[in-house]
């Protein structure tokens, strides 16, 4: 029977949500006129430069994301003490192949995705931009794939893991973390969703949330990408799980952002995808359809079969 902490959990998040569309417009315009700082504005190269772009060209939906995750950061100790957390420990074991595992998940990952990536190039899905500067969407794909995958990968199989295992089985944790994995990232406006910078009041964020609900009545939508993202959370549960620590998921899952990055940044959708034409086989991007779907669970299985423990030897003993 589960405990009182279920419930909790479930208030943690929806209180995640409600504070993240209350400061997603305090985040938004405090962005942009971060960007105007003569510092960022008029920087060339290298990491103000970064910063500039990313801070004037980030629409609200991405500070309506950045939000939310930085309000599950400020809660969580609340949370944590509400909830009566002592000591939490993380249940990692000792991984001998920490550093090869990361590597090897980063590479299936990445190399998959992009291989991928080129095929449905072939197939006339998407086309490259005029004069792709691979370099800077390089640099910028590796940088938000390192920070993305160390930070999630900590919350969601770490710190997120150790909590609900206070109420659910093993079983019961994979299956919840990676249905909450999916959701959290599911949670983007319906297309054509757009606010001017003098549209953004208190509310915004809240108006956001409405357009992103509507996207659960949308079947085409919910099987072109919720489905691929509950594969990705279901094999980095799985990995976890599997080797007792997150090297290999933040391996894996640094190279699904890089990969995704470096070639949203490269290419871009033909007409036929505009016009629907590949759904729900394809989208917008390669997070979105089945065949991306499939993608995933080829690289997990690949890399649970490369990694499998050597007989008579479990992972996490000393070799």
């Amino acid at each position: 029977m589960l405990r009182h902490d279920a419930t909790k959990i479930a208030l943690y998040f929806l209180s995640v949500a409600v504070l993240g569309a209350l400061l997603t417009p305090v985040l938004f315009q405090f962005g942009k006129g971060l960007a105007e700082w003569p510092a960022f504005a008029r920087a060339e190269e290298g990491l103000f430069a970064y910063l500039h772009r990313v801070l004037s060209t980030s629409g609200f939906p991405r500070y309506f994301n950045r939000a939310v995750l930085l309000a599950a950061v400020l809660l969580f100790f609340p949370f944590a003490r509400w909830i009566g957390l002592r000591g939490l420990s993380l249940g990692f074991r000792k991984n001998p192949f920490g550093w090869g595992h990361l590597l090897l998940g980063f590479g299936l990952a990445a190399g998959i995705l992009l291989a991928g990536g080129w095929g449905f190039l072939r197939w006339g899905a998407y086309e490259m931009r005029p004069e792709p500067e691979w370099w800077n969407e390089g640099q910028e794909a590796l940088t938000a794939a390192i920070g993305v995958s160390l930070l999630e990968e900590f919350f969601f199989r770490g710190l997120l893991v150790a909590l609900v295992l206070r109420s659910f089985s093993m079983r019961g944790t994979w299956v919840f973390v990676t249905v909450l994995f999916a959701v959290v990232h599911f949670l983007q406006p319906q297309e054509g969703f757009a606010l001017r910078d003098e549209e953004v009041g208190w509310d915004a964020g809240f108006r956001l949330l409405a357009s992103i609900l509507e996207n659960f009545v949308e079947v085409n939508f919910l099987l072109a990408e919720l489905l691929t993202l509950l594969a990705v959370g279901a094999v980095l549960g799985a990995v976890r799980w599997r080797e007792g620590s997150i090297w290999g998921a933040i391996g894996l899952h640094a190279g699904w952002v890089f990969g995704l990055k470096l070639y949203s940044g490269v290419s871009r959708g033909g007409q036929g995808l505009a016009e629907g034409e590949f759904m729900p086989w394809l989208g917008e991007n390669l997070r979105v359809g089945l065949f991306p779907c499939f993608l995933v669970v080829l690289t997990g299985g690949l890399f649970l079969w490369l990694t499998r423990p050597k007989a008579g030897r479990k992972l996490g003993q000393s070799a």
